[in-house]
């Protein structure tokens, strides 16, 4: 009964009885009984109002914990996306440059191309003017060769050497 009294609340001390009757005493000690029990309700009701409150507290300062911590994984989230952002467009540039840099070499490439196949055309065409010269020079020469020893046959005709 003590363990029960102590958890309803504090107890409340009894009014003096009036020695009259036990009609009278009866009636007294339910008077007494009766305000101790809306004492004892009334201590039930603010500690579990208390509780009450104490839960809610509790709650909406754990929800006001999730939320600042959501909001800073958002921030970090939103920070980190924004960096690889920026890493992305850094890549982007240098891949993009690298793409000009490659079109710059593709049409430096295609004008020395165009330059050398120049180049051997005019080659082919100098062997073919020096192999022309050539057979010229030897066609020449060999005239040359012939028109001396026709003009050497025909001196010794004119001195009377030998034999035409």
């Amino acid at each position: 009964p003590r363990a029960a009294a102590a958890a309803a609340g504090p107890k409340a001390k009894k009014p003096e009885k009036p020695k009259k009757g036990a009609a009278q005493d009866a009636r007294a000690q339910a008077v007494v009984d009766a305000s101790n029990e809306a004492k004892n309700a009334a201590a039930k009701a603010k500690a579990t109002k208390a509780a009450t409150d104490k839960d809610r507290a509790d709650r909406k300062s754990r929800q006001l914990a999730d939320a600042k911590e959501r909001k800073a994984a958002g921030a970090a989230a939103a920070k980190q996306l924004e960096t690889q952002r920026k890493t992305l467009e850094a890549e982007k540039s240098a891949v993009l440059a690298a793409a000009r840099d490659l079109e710059t070499a593709r049409e430096a490439l295609a004008a020395e191309k165009k330059s050398l196949s120049r180049d051997r055309a005019k080659a082919s065409a100098e062997r073919q003017e020096l192999a022309e010269w050539k057979l010229q020079r030897q066609k020449d020469k060999s005239r040359e060769a012939r028109a001396r020893a026709d003009f050497a046959a025909l001196q010794r005709l004119e001195l009377g050497r030998g034999p035409p």
